[in-house]
């Protein structure tokens, strides 16, 4: 099993290094069509259980997960509509929230559809066998790892912009273009890439076994051989995915706890000023709750995608050492299922999220979306008040910023 995609819920599937040669009292009922093939004895019912999908699991894929999947289309698909339909919604941040919102629809409908898709053709949770192949194993990891590199990924992007806008404004304003945003995008969408084809080389040997099943009316219907898209061989191959895994993530969150903590006190400190000295009547209410609208903002944001993400990080480390040290490990098959369908579940409710916490928190954005789909600008005024103040805040971080120059 690949550790590093959601679309991997099968924990139960046995490595290659511990199949053997079932008993003749099941080869009748289990005949392997081919002998070339390898055989994994699950005659013993307590095992074969660990390849059947459980209730639980059932009602995950069949119900939660494209439920989400649904609500994350919903609202990433407003989003989208907005900015394309409705002319003020067309920024260089709404840019990178575009690309965001398109590697989060991606990543639900591909690991949603590949769920229900291998529900309905085989009773068998470890049963890749519908890839085909090498090139659909690769294909499959590929499509779901790319776009959720990359929402990771442009949510740093994000994070590090609007640390150059608030904290270093008047060099923002100078880079600041939609060609350099454009070109950072496509950046992120290759780097993306180029990470998932290292995660998805290690998940690419597809290979055939026959299973013997318990000689029972529920495993007559279960297919005779099963498919796995994970190859124990190559261990430097596995190392370069961990790295590649863990590495970013680590790169990630350290970019943002510092990014974070710069944006918080550089507001902070604004606050202490603009509580002295006034641009204009008013201009401190203005300027504050810009802070408290960003601080806000920020630090929702980045709980939130940190909270959903470390969880499936702290899995794949786990489940990583484990290959590496070649042992069972502490925890029951039954454990491990309840973590991988838990933290799977933490990775869609993260894109689901994204949109609302991003962009539907802001009363601008959510105007947008009436605009955008009732043809009704009712925001009007909000908008010119948004950018009145925006402007404020800005000018007023400009003037002190050359003032300590």
């Amino acid at each position: 099993m690949a550790v590093h995609v959601p679309v991997d819920d099968d924990v139960g599937l046995l490595p290659l290094r511990d199949q053997v040669e079932p008993p003749l009292a099941f080869r009748a009922f289990n005949e392997c069509p081919s002998p070339d093939l390898s055989v994994v004895d699950l005659s013993d019912p307590s095992k074969a259980d660990l390849y059947s999908y459980k209730s639980a699991h059932v009602v995950m894929i069949t119900i939660i997960y494209p439920c989400l999947c649904t609500v994350g289309l919903v609202a990433n698909l407003a989003f989208l509509v907005s900015v394309w339909r409705v002319k003020y919604m067309r920024t260089i941040t709404n840019i990178y929230l575009s690309n965001l919102a398109v590697a989060d629809i991606i990543f639900l409908v591909t690991g949603t559809s590949f769920g229900l898709w291998k529900y309905f053709v085989t009773p068998v949770t470890s049963d890749f066998s519908l890839c085909g192949g090498p090139v659909g194993c690769f294909a499959l990891v590929h499509l779901n790892a790319t776009p959720f590199q990359a929402s990771t990924l442009l949510v740093t992007l994000v994070s590090l912009e609007r640390y150059l806008a608030i904290c270093r404004s008047i060099y923002h304003h100078r880079i600041n273009s939609q060609k350099r945003t454009v070109g950072l995008v496509v950046c992120v969408w290759l780097a993306a890439i180029l990470l998932s084809s290292v995660l998805s080389s290690s998940g690419t040997e597809y290979t055939t076994t026959c299973v013997s099943w318990p000689a029972e009316d529920k495993y007559r219907s279960y297919p005779q051989t099963i498919a796995s898209c994970f190859t124990l061989g190559a261990v430097w191959l596995h190392a370069a995915s961990f790295a590649v895994y863990v590495v970013p993530y680590f790169i990630e969150f350290t970019i943002a706890v510092v990014v974070f903590y710069k944006i918080l006190n550089t507001l902070q400190k604004r606050s202490n000023i603009s509580g002295t000295v006034s641009a204009q009547p008013g201009a401190n209410d203005n300027v504050n709750r810009i802070r408290n609208r960003v601080a806000f903002m920020l630090v929702i944001a980045g709980i939130t995608s940190f909270s959903l993400v470390t969880p499936r990080v702290i899995v794949t480390i786990y489940s990583y050492v484990i290959f590496f040290a070649g042992i069972t490990g502490p925890l029951t098959q039954d454990q491990i299922f309840v973590i991988y369908i838990t933290v799977n579940l933490l990775l869609y409710l993260n894109s689901v999220l994204n949109p609302f916490i991003y962009a539907f928190c802001n009363s601008r954005y959510r105007a947008s979306v009436v605009e955008a789909f009732f043809g009704r600008c009712v925001s009007s005024g909000n908008n010119m008040s948004y950018e009145r103040d925006t402007n404020m805040a800005n000018n007023d971080a400009n003037r002190r910023t050359e003032t300590t120059m």
